[in-house]
Parts: structure tokens; sequence; C-alpha cells
């Protein structure tokens, strides 16, 4: 494997005083390696290797805060956003395809053809 993992130590709850003397629990989550494949081969290769103790990563916009409270926990987290083969997207006549790495504001702002192609109204993959 080309990626060289990353050990990520959390490490344990820590407390601070507030200026209220109220003790405020800071949530960290546990500890896992990072991996940041550069191939979609590669990270098929490394999440066939990890098994189930592996969790993608491609944005983040959700696992991160469930990870800080400890609401998802896993050995290895896999980061796909930065692998380019897995970013855009392609609009056929009988169908759209959308990469994995794709961000929703472009799929936002495609270009005419890949609305024509959908068969949803374009409201329906705008963020509201």
């Amino acid at each position: 494997m080309g990626a060289t993992p990353c050990r990520c130590a959390g490490g344990d709850d820590t407390s601070r005083e507030t200026s209220r003397s109220a003790t405020l629990r800071l949530v960290k989550p546990s500890a896992f390696d990072y991996h940041a494949p550069s191939s979609a081969d590669e990270a098929v290769a490394l999440l066939a290797e990890l098994g189930d103790d592996a969790k993608v990563l491609a944005g983040g916009q959700s696992l991160i805060p469930m990870m800080s409270l400890r609401l998802a926990s896993f050995g290895h987290l896999v980061d796909i956003g930065r692998i380019p083969e897995l970013v855009g997207i392609d609009a056929a006549p009988d169908a759209v395809i959308i990469g994995a790495g794709t961000t929703e504001a472009a799929i936002e702002t495609a270009n005419s053809s890949v609305g024509s192609a959908l068969p949803v109204p374009a409201p329906t993959i705008t963020r509201s």
C-alpha cells in the first residue's frame, strides 16, 4: 500500500473550568488509524484488507461530530476525499454517473446536460 497510516489518538475525556465554576466535559474521538489512499484501486484494496473495522470518509460532515461524541468508533478511517478519479459528473443519454468524491455544490452547478438527463425535477437536487 502506498498510503502511510497516521495514528490519531483522541485521548481521554478532559475537563476545564468555565467562568461559572462549572466543569465542562470535552469529549474526543477514540484512537484510530487514518489512511489517505491516492487511487480508487488503493482504497478498495485497503478496505478489503482492513475489513469491518474501517470506515470511509468522503466529507466528514456527520462522521466527525459522531466520532467526537463517541457515537461512532472504529480502528481505521479511510479518506477518499482527495482521490481525483472519484470526482466528477458524467452525463450519458441514459444515465448520470456522479463520483463518490463529488461535492453537492458541484452537482448543483453542473451543466444543463446533466440536468436534462436526470429523471427528477431540478429542485430535488439542490440544497435547501
